[in-house]
């Protein structure tokens, strides 16, 4: 079934524009119920040793390596930046960024991580007369701030088992005030790759039929597959990209991301930033400088981290989906798995029970749009990972013979 209640548009596929008083209840729970929700779980089960917990949609923290760099940073640079002006970006700090992904230093603008970046990048180019096109499933945040801004918005659907995106549907949706296209790239929540010709192309319908129209690209999964892929911001003047260093590299400690765009599109938004945000938090940046300047460390980590945990991810998988439970494959990248609930419980309520009969805690699929899945979260230690596993997998079972 669609994630969102859809409607034939003439000529083209389903496509879903709702009135705008009515696109919360449509939507189910959407708007910050997610981050929400997560926030308040998390304080929940903060201390408690029988919760086995698969949320983490990042790369646990690698607190030793981050350690030894605040450390080291400490005792070489700290006073260095003491006397650094607060005025706009840490430079270093944008060279780095700059230097790392191939792009001019005036087509970057850093942001307190990537969530900060969609809200700042929306506010900065849409207002209440705007249409945003945005992918479906969704991640809740790509939603929450055109719709706080109270700009239209329709969808257009990521079908599994592949979840890319059809660039015919897209033409269908442009509208004359269509403003953004909005995806992910690897695709939060099922970790599905956009290769640059899918990108491209989804740029050119759109711009075929509204020049206007601009992509912007969350690509903060981007550098599990940077060695293959530039950002989109590299491709084409009609891209945004936006990363930060939290989920493959399990830093949010740091509150680091930026926006690569082009100059006009950093002007906007460093114009909306000395309203909203002031002077920048220096240290923090001046730590992040010089975390980019030795992130290949941190990468190699992550990877580490993720290849040994992927294996565990698919024998749990492989066991579910023979019995006819889950349905769907672990992504070959990233650290998230996103599988249908195949059996004949209720959609809602196999999360709920998972927690609370079994202690043991999914993201519901509803707050993606999607009911039927669950997101689980693999990039944390290996150990408690495999114990989670287990228990989620016995779980699992246990319901469906209840």
């Amino acid at each position: 079934m669609p994630a969102y209640p859809l409607k034939n548009q003439p000529g083209g596929p389903l496509q879903d524009s709702l009135p705008r008083q009515h696109k919360y209840d449509k939507l189910g729970a959407m708007k910050t119920n997610y981050l929400h929700w997560y926030n308040d779980l998390h304080l929940e089960l903060q201390g408690r040793t029988d919760a086995h917990l698969l949320l983490s949609s990042s790369v646990s923290e690698p607190t030793e390596l981050l350690r030894q760099h605040v450390q080291q940073f400490s005792s070489q640079r700290a006073a260095s930046f003491q006397h650094l002006s607060p005025a706009w970006e840490h430079p270093a700090l944008v060279a780095n960024i700059a230097e790392r992904y191939g792009m001019d230093e005036r087509n970057i603008v850093t942001t307190n991580g990537v969530s900060n970046g969609i809200y700042l990048i929306c506010r900065a180019l849409l207002d209440e007369q705007s249409h945003v096109i945005i992918e479906s499933p969704v991640y809740e945040p790509l939603v929450a701030s055109p719709e706080f801004i109270g700009s239209e918005i329709s969808y257009v659907r990521r079908r599994p088992p592949a979840y890319q995106i059809d660039p015919e549907a897209i033409s269908h949706a442009v509208k004359p005030h269509t403003r953004l296209i909005v995806v992910s790239n690897p695709h939060n929540p099922s970790g599905a790759c956009l290769a640059d010709d899918a990108l491209i192309a989804i740029a050119a319908q759109a711009r075929a039929v509204n020049p206007a129209v601009m992509v912007v690209v969350d690509e903060v999964y981007h550098d599990f597959v940077a060695d293959r892929q530039p950002p989109a911001a590299a491709l084409d003047n009609c891209f945004v990209s936006l990363n930060s260093l939290t989920k493959v590299y399990g830093l949010g400690c740091l509150h680091c991301g930026w926006i690569i765009a082009p100059k006009d599109v950093v002007a906007k938004v460093r114009q909306l930033q000395m309203l909203v945000e002031g002077s920048y938090a220096r240290l923090l940046e001046a730590i992040s400088a010089y975390v980019l300047a030795r992130l290949d460390q941190y990468l190699q980590h992550s990877k580490a981290a993720v290849e040994r945990n992927r294996p565990l991810m698919r024998e749990c998988a492989a066991v579910l989906v023979d019995r006819g439970i889950l349905a769907g494959s672990v992504p070959d990248q990233g650290c998230i798995y996103f599988p249908e609930v195949s059996v004949g419980l209720e959609a809602n309520q196999f999360p709920k029970r998972l927690a609370g009969e079994y202690g043991v805690y999914v993201v519901p699929g509803r707050f993606f749009g999607e009911p039927r899945h669950v997101r689980i979260g693999f990039g944390g230690p290996s150990d408690s990972l495999a114990t989670s596993l287990q228990h989620f997998t016995e779980a699992c079972c246990s319901l469906v013979n209840k």
